[in-house]
């Protein structure tokens, strides 16, 4: 008796132990045919903004030397708004004259401004052009003629603290190189001399946005080339 017993306890493993490995067989197979039919993931694609040529300026693009230079004082206000820096007028009149760049931003310990006598090219610059004295007196000016009491209480507020040599005010020059896209930005002290501080921008990106804004709302080309 225990010998049929043996026997079956046998077959029945070897029965089990069959169907295992079945299994085990079936399920390699239906796995490779799901692998199989699964769509493959997308190939890495090759580098493409990176081979375009870069769009850089000299001032053959441009069909005058101030139309050189408003490009240059947009650049900069592009620049500045990326930190955080809201632009206020500074031209007295509506024309050319006056202060090429007013940015105002509030801070942690309360507003903070950044005037920036912008040159590019090797347009050039005079201490006067940003003398304490100068800019005060384009303030006033630019007090007189606007009618918003917000824009008054700005360039009350910047004259003072120009007057008093407050730290929260402090003057820039910006010199762009179109032609490499960067930017040397040198502190000015209360004369417009350039004090012995500073640092370099990277904008050639800057540039080539702003060169296709132009580009695209100047259909006559009677600002940017090409």
């Amino acid at each position: 008796m225990a010998f049929f017993v043996g026997i079956a306890i046998t077959f029945g493993l070897s029965a089990l132990t069959a169907w295992l490995v079945g299994a085990a067989v079936r399920a390699g197979l239906s796995s490779r045919t799901i692998a199989a039919e699964q769509p493959a993931g997308p190939a890495a694609r090759p580098a493409l903004a990176a081979g375009l040529p870069v769009r850089t300026l000299t001032s053959g693009d441009f069909p005058a030397t101030h139309d050189q230079g408003s490009f240059g004082e947009a650049l900069t206000i592009l620049a500045m708004a990326r930190e955080g820096w809201r632009p206020v007028n500074g031209k007295r009149g509506g024309g050319p004259q006056g202060i090429d760049g007013i940015f105002l931003r509030d801070g942690p310990s309360g507003w903070e401004a950044v005037l920036i006598e912008t040159k590019t090219g090797s347009s050039p610059y005079a201490d006067r052009q940003m003398d304490d004295a100068k800019l005060m007196g384009d303030l006033d000016a630019l007090y007189v003629e606007t009618a918003s009491e917000a824009e008054q209480a700005v360039y009350q507020a910047l004259h003072d603290a120009l007057q008093s040599g407050a730290p929260h005010v402090r003057k820039e020059l910006w010199r762009h190189d179109l032609s490499t896209g960067s930017t040397q930005v040198t502190l000015l002290g209360r004369s417009g001399e350039r004090l012995p501080r500073g640092r370099r921008l990277a904008l050639g990106a800057q540039v080539e946005a702003l060169a296709a804004i132009v580009s695209e709302v100047d259909r006559q080309r009677a600002y940017l080339k090409g």
